[in-house]
């Protein structure tokens, strides 16, 4: 069994690793400037591609807070202006894809 299969495999390691990562993400993302500001969302954080590349949705149809959901357990919502922000995060490259409004 390899280091990296160990890690993948360890539920706390791997609860540890999304924290980083929506901390990275939450640091590095530049909101549309419709928006409101982050920490009034609920943000939503599934893996697009393990490791690599992590989906985000930002709402302000709920509480704010932020969860690491499964990818097959990412909410779909819609709504005008600025209620959803969406975007890709790439993991490799430290880069947002750009944020946009809406749904």
């Amino acid at each position: 069994m390899t280091i990296l299969t160990l890690l993948l495999a360890s539920p706390a390691i791997a609860g540890e690793r999304e924290d980083r990562a929506m901390d990275l993400i939450e640091q590095a993302v530049e909101l549309p400037q419709e928006a409101a500001p982050l920490t009034s969302y609920m943000r939503f954080y599934a893996w697009a591609k393990p490791g690599r590349k992590i989906w985000v949705l930002y709402t302000l149809a709920l509480p704010p807070g932020r969860e690491w959901v499964a990818s097959d357990a990412m909410p779909v919502m819609t709504v005008r202006d600025c209620g959803i922000i969406v975007f890709d995060f790439d993991l490799k490259l430290n880069s947002p894809r750009k944020p946009t409004c809406g749904g």
